[in-house]
């Protein structure tokens, strides 16, 4: 308001009357919230070709699930559930594989979570199911302790060939022996079990998929998450989230035009 009304002094109005008008929509929302907001997607389904949600309420008829997919989002789905657990997540695959034509993915990267891990097992069939090597890397100080990361090369030794993107199968596998065998750490459960799992987020077993060896990190999807929650609270209504989240989309839709234009127009 500051910034149209060009001026604090030029508002009209003291940070308390915002709130308490945050306040008054919130009672005008009331148990209207979820009906409002799935509304607002209907309205979109109906005006915009291509455009796909579905909901789901639970026994006591509240809202649980709900996911949305566009033709034009630089983010092109999004759900929201309950709970984070096996049966949400294989909703919402199975409304994601529904919304794609039931074509599946060639690979998915994911954390760890086991709930996660069972829905993607139980609904697509072909694709490749990897972890996000950046959750798995940011633990090794914990998972190794914090003397040694600190005081010797380890950490750089063993980032030099994790993170390589040329490094073959048997390369991986002489390099992880050496350094587990420089530093005595054969008997670190953390590392023999993380070894174990090398095909699924070691890039040198990916090499045979698409682009297979960039997909290496959840370092954009961690900016996503912070660039959202510039936008929202947690104590927001479903309503309230909607906008603000158009408002990101339509601030991130602005940036990938100005950056296709600067990429058309400019030498590489």
């Amino acid at each position: 308001m500051a910034e149209q009304s060009n001026g604090y002094v030029n508002i009209g109005a003291s940070f308390t009357e915002f709130k308490n008008f945050k306040k008054n929509i919130k009672c005008y929302i009331g148990d209207k919230d979820a009906d409002m907001f799935l509304d607002y997607l209907k309205g979109l389904s109906e005006s915009q070709d291509g455009f796909y949600f579905a909901y789901v309420v639970d026994e006591d008829k509240y809202l649980a699930r709900n996911f949305w997919a566009d033709t034009h989002s630089v983010t092109f789905a999004t759900a929201l559930v309950d709970h984070e657990n096996d049966v949400s997540f294989i909703w919402v695959f199975k409304k994601f594989l529904d919304c794609m034509g039931n074509k599946e993915p060639q690979c998915i990267l994911t954390d760890k979570d086991p709930a996660i891990k069972l829905g993607v097992c139980s609904v697509f069939k072909k694709v490749r199911h990897r972890y996000y090597m950046w959750h798995i890397m940011k633990k090794l100080t914990d998972k190794v302790g914090l003397q040694i990361c600190k005081e010797t090369d380890f950490v750089e030794r063993i980032c030099a060939f994790v993170w390589d993107t040329d490094l073959e199968p048997l390369e991986f596998k002489e390099k992880w022996s050496q350094v587990i065998s420089d530093f005595e750490l054969n008997n670190n459960t953390w590392l023999t079990y993380m070894y174990g799992k090398r095909h699924k987020w070691i890039r040198a077993y990916f090499r045979d998929l698409t682009l297979g060896c960039l997909l290496k990190t959840t370092q954009r999807s961690e900016n996503k998450n912070s660039f959202f929650k510039r936008f929202e609270s947690i104590d927001d209504t479903l309503v309230q989230f909607w906008l603000h989240f158009q408002s990101a989309m339509e601030q991130q839709r602005y940036n990938q035009k100005f950056l296709d234009v600067a990429s058309d127009s400019a030498l590489p």
